[in-house]
Parts: structure tokens; sequence; C-alpha cells
């Protein structure tokens, strides 16, 4: 042991070595894990020796500590671990020369502490995922290596050597234990490209990589199990024919996320394609040994038994609405108590299959009325989650935890805006405070709807969750804007971004908006008149002007190297967001003419007035269309992500109205 620790510590060369030399002389950089590391703990060294190669160019061994020692490669090294798992860092601690231990500084967290004279940073964990973090930490702040870098095309700036820290930094645990990410309403990510409906293993990688450096710890699989729309609903299956949940892709997510410090959570609804509950025994009174069953099949038979965390909803088994038997209805039965058994049947179950595995109940929307009036009351080893209101608004809070630990549900993105961003770091903060003032820290559940549309408010919500405190929206902003597109135009990309938001919050995000367009359309079609306000519509179009202003004015600021970012996170989607709503103007406008020039109250004169502007509307509706339909298939500039948002990949509730039908309609109106 005295020998290997002499090696690490005593025997490297002075950091007067400058890289360049290094490179020169055949000197190398080793990254040293300790015998009995782990595999996330492996992971971790093979990371950082990944990032250093790449930014430093330099030649890096990741070794173990037996092998650092028989090798003695001289080089600038890096010893990472546990005091657990790796002997160099339980001698260093041993001898005060750090402070590391399971319970200091505590659960996840790390310390980065440099040994200059040694020519040695060691990066110590309290557990396995500390060192990982601390490993990203250190490419993070020392290499510039992006959370995102898959994402945003941000790559680290070449350095002549991995910097040693000036001083020791100490990483305080999370206040959020658990912090997920939901994959859910993920049709556009899922059709971007390869099978339709499926987000390819490559994809799924990169997407767990980027989570875990913004330091989430668990991910949940939702859509990829096969959500019962995509084998039942007709748009689907006229679209995407014979649609199969993938078990193999399945079980390879499981896998790579475990290997990366993550648990993986899977819903336990009951209308997955591969294996479901028939629909006609929903009815929990007659039939909670099916439901049973079920979850018992999941678990023994499938790859959802290797799951961690188990979440399920006191709503619908299949479909996202509320539970509805009709004999039970009809009866009088209050459903509280029927998922209150359910509930703790498949934590029995749980228990049985997966011990150590958790059962998670997500209190949406119906679950929120059973727990108020007291009518749902399972297990207290089931925690819960308070969900928000899909934009990370929170109308009521719990008065009553009943002595279960409560966390919260927050929406990154929504499914009625998830064709692109509504950026709120000031809401993210704000709910955040407020749930840890109310206790309710056990979880951080985050909906990011398609991923890439969401990185700003994924990032704000994973740093709010691991130091609320710390958090400070109005910074972030500026770190963000500064990070990929310069200081020069971070100003104007605030602006853009904060004047999106407000548009947002006036009317809707772009697929509600498109939703109230459809339905005007649908109306018009059948000759159906109503008062229309587009009061709303306008003062939305005036921040969505504004944004997109600022979004071109900072153009000619952005370096060259950010341009296809900027255009793909900031232009684009102003531009297609202010072109909902003209789109939406252009058919409330129609129906609105229509309405007056019909309104036998409306006099001659108005009526002339109201037929003249539906003239005007009616050339315009079509032109507005055609307008949104291309910029969709166009999709911005950066040709990676060609065909992200061509409009035959939209899922069902979100596409632009069909032109054949709105020009029938259009030529109906008289």
């Amino acid at each position: 042991m005295r020998k290997i620790l002499f090696f690490l510590i005593s025997a490297a060369i002075t950091l007067a070595c400058a890289s360049a030399t290094c490179r020169a002389t055949g000197v190398k950089i080793t990254v040293v894990y300790g015998e009995r590391a782990t595999a996330v703990e492996r992971n971790a060294a093979g990371e950082l020796a990944k990032d250093i190669s790449r930014v430093c160019g330099a030649d890096v061994k990741t070794v173990s500590e037996k092998s650092a020692a028989a090798t003695r490669n001289k080089g600038m090294i890096f010893i990472v671990g546990t005091a657990e798992t790796n002997k160099s860092i339980k001698a260093l601690a041993s001898m005060g020369k750090m402070k590391i231990s399971t319970a200091d500084p505590g659960p996840e967290a790390f310390v980065i502490q440099p040994f200059p004279a040694k020519n040695t940073v060691v990066i110590a964990g309290a557990d396995a995922r500390g060192v990982l973090y601390g490993a990203y930490e250190y490419s993070n702040r020392f290499l510039g290596v992006d959370p995102n870098e898959y994402w945003t095309g941000k790559t680290p700036p070449k350095k002549k050597s991995p910097p040693m820290p000036a001083s020791a930094i100490r990483e305080k645990p999370p206040v959020f234990p658990l912090r997920g990410y939901f994959d859910n309403d993920d049709d556009m990510i899922a059709n971007w490209k390869g099978k339709k409906l499926i987000i390819e293993f490559e994809t799924w990688k990169e997407m767990i990589d980027s989570l875990a450096r913004m330091r989430y710890n668990y991910i949940d699989l939702h859509d990829t199990l096969g959500r019962a729309e995509f084998w039942n609903w007709q748009y689907y299956k006229e679209k995407f024919p014979g649609y199969k949940t993938d078990l193999d892709l399945i079980s390879k997510i499981i896998d790579y996320a475990h290997g990366k410090g993550m648990l993986v959570q899977v819903p336990m609804y009951l209308g997955w394609e591969f294996h479901h509950l028939p629909y006609d025994k929903i009815c929990l009174g007659e039939y909670h040994e099916d439901w049973m069953a079920v979850y018992e099949y999941y678990l023994k038979e499938t790859p959802l038994g290797k799951a961690d965390l188990f979440l399920q909803r006191p709503r619908d088994p299949w479909w996202d609405k509320g539970y509805a038997c009709q004999e039970e209805i009809a009866a009088g039965t209050d459903p509280g108590p029927l998922m209150t058994k359910m509930f703790n049947g498949l934590q029995v179950l749980v228990d049985e299959y997966r011990p150590g595995g958790k059962v998670i109940c997500d209190l949406w929307a119906e679950g929120r009325d059973m727990w108020r009036r007291d009518a749902f009351n399972p297990s207290n080893e089931i925690d819960m989650l308070w969900a928000d209101n899909g934009y990370a608004v929170y109308s009521e809070w719990p008065s009553d935890f009943k002595n279960h630990k409560f966390g919260i549900y927050v929406h990154a993105g929504y499914y009625l805006n998830h064709v692109m961003q509504d950026p709120y770091p000031e809401r993210i903060k704000e709910v955040t405070t407020e749930a840890v003032k109310r206790g309710m820290t056990a979880n951080y559940f985050v909906n990011g709807q398609d991923f890439k549309h969401f990185i700003l408010n994924l990032e704000a919500c994973g740093r709010a969750a691991w130091n609320p405190a710390a958090f400070n929206p109005e910074a972030f902003y500026k770190e963000w804007a500064t990070r990929y597109f310069g200081a020069a135009a971070s100003g104007e990309i605030i602006n853009s971004l904060k004047m999106l938001h407000k548009a947002n919050a006036e009317i809707g995000g772009f697929t509600k908006v498109m939703d109230m367009t459809d339905e005007i359309v649908t109306k018009l079609k059948l000759m159906q008149s109503e008062k229309t306000d587009t009061s709303t519509v306008a003062r939305a179009m005036g921040f969505a002007e504004a944004s997109l202003a600022s979004a071109e004015q900072a153009a000619a600021s952005v370096p060259s190297d950010a341009r296809l970012l900027y255009d793909d996170q900031i232009l684009f989607p102003a531009r297609i967001y202010l072109q909902d709503l003209k789109l939406y103007q252009a058919s409330a406008e129609t129906m609105r003419a229509f309405d007056d020039k019909k309104n036998p109250a409306t006099s001659p004169e108005g009526r002339k007035e109201a037929k003249a502007r539906l003239e005007d509307w009616k050339r315009k509706l079509p032109v507005e269309l055609k307008t949104m339909i291309d910029l969709l298939n166009q999709g911005s500039s950066w040709k990676k992500w060609e065909g992200w948002t061509k409009v035959e990949n939209f899922r069902k509730i979100t596409p632009p109205p069909d032109p054949a039908i709105v020009g029938r309609t259009v030529k109906s109106l008289h």
C-alpha cells in the first residue's frame, strides 16, 4: 500500500512540465481508480480520461492502483474513487490530507482536491455517484465540456494541459435525492430518424449522457414502453402501421443507464403494447387480481423487472384520463379505496420480485382530489409526487402528507407546447423554493417533452433540484446565453427568450394555439359561427414579435461557430411561434367576420363591413397556413436535425389543419 501511495502522491513529476513538453517527451496522463472500484466509478474514470484526451490531445491511460504502481508512468495523475474503494483516497483521508467519507460531505457529493507539488488531482466521491459527478464537474469547469454537447454542438476549446485547480472544490449533497427525467410525448424525437415512434439506442445514450452530466439520477422510459395511443389510435395506425415495443432496446437502455449510475423508473400502466390488461377489465372492484397478474408479468417476464422505481397514478390504467368504471359509478363506489388496495398490492409484488425497488405515486389530476378528500391512502412505503398544472405552476399544495414522503412533478415542457420551448427559469426557482419550504424534497420528477426543445429548462431544473437556494434565474439566463452565444449577443438572446415566455403565458403554447386554430376551422367547415375575442392573440403577438425582433437583432453578434445552435434554439422557435399566432389570428378573424355577417342583430352597414372583412381574411387564412407548413417542413438551418419538425412526423394533437380542407372551407363561406 505504501509503495502504491508513494508512487501516486510522491513520484509524480512537478506541474512545471507543460503539456506541450509532456507530449514531446512522451510523458503520459494517468487516471487511476481503486482496486475495489464499482462499475460506475470505472465509468467515471473512463469519462474523465476521454474528456482530457480530446481537449488536450494527450495520451491518457485509465488504470487501477496496482497497474499504476507496476507501470510507474510519469506525468499528471488523476486519482478517482471513494475512501472505501480506493486505498490512496483512504490513506489521504487517514493522514488528514483531505476530508471525505460516506457521511461527509454526504450522498452524491464530492471533493476535487489539487496537489500541485505532486502534479496530482484527486476526485473523491462520498459514494460512486459522487465520483461520477466529481469527474463531470472537473470536465465542465476546467475543460469546458458542455453537458448538452450533442444537442448544442458546442465543443470544448483545446487546451495544452489539464488545468490544476487553484484550490479544493467541495460540493454539498443535493437537496432533492431523486432527480428524474420523464420520456413523455416524444413523437418528434421518436419520429426524427429510423424506426417511427422509437427513440433509437444511440439517441437514448446521448440523452442519458447529458442527463448524467446535469446530475439527474434517474430516467423514466414511458413512451419507449409502447403507449396505448401508438397501437390503438387510428391516426398512428395509419401513419406508422405495425408498431411494436422493442423489449431488447428497453433492456439495453436500462443497462446503459445503470452503468452511468442512474436509476430507472418504469410506469406500471396496463396499456403497453407488449403486454396489456384487456380494457374490459379496468374495473378494479371486479378485476383487482387481473391487474396484479399483469404487474407480476412485468416484474417476472420482462426487462421492467430490472428497474428501480415503479411509477403509478390513481387513474385509468391505459389512457391519460380519470378512472371510470361505469358499474362502480352506478353503484356509488368511491374509486379511492380501490386504488389504495391496488397500490398496496403493487408494492407487495415489487418487494417480492425487486427487493429494494420503490413504488412512486404521481398525484396528477384526479389523484390530487382523491388525496385531498382522504379517499386514497396507500402504504407509507409509497412516496408521493405532487404535480403542477403542466407549466411549472401549482394552484394548490397538499395540506396533509399523511406520513408519506413527498416530492414534486414539474414540467420543463408540456404536451400543449412540445414543438418548441417555453423558457421559465423564474418559475422553476419559485416552485422549487416553495417545495423546499413545505418539506417536499423526496423527489424532483421533470417532464421534458422531446428533450432538445427544453434543454434550457431541463438544466435549470437540474440545478434547482441540487441546490435551490443557490439557483439564481437571472444569473443562469446570463450564463446560459453567454456560454452558447457569447457576451455580445447574450442580452438580446435573453430578451428574446423572456418575450417568448410572455407570449406563451398570454395565450398558451404552440400546440394549444394550433389546436385552437383547428377547432375554429372545424366549426367553419360545418358552417357554425360563434363570437370570437381576438384581443388575447393580439397581445400575445406583440410579445412574439418582440421575441423575434430581439432574436434577429442578436444575429450579428453571434459567433460563427454558434450560428446553427442560435438558429435552432433561438431564431427558429421565435419564427414558428409567431407564425402559429398569425395562423390562429387569421382563423379567429375569419370566424369573427363570418359570425358578424350572419348575426341578425348586425346592421346592414355592419353586415357589409363584415362581408368585406370576411373576404379579406378568407384570402389570408390559406396563405398563413401554407407559410406555417413550409416553415415546419423546412426546419431550422441546422441539417443535423433535418426532418425534426416535418408535419408528417407530428403527433395527433399537434399538426396544422389540412390545407385542402381549409381551402374548401373558405370557399364555402359567404
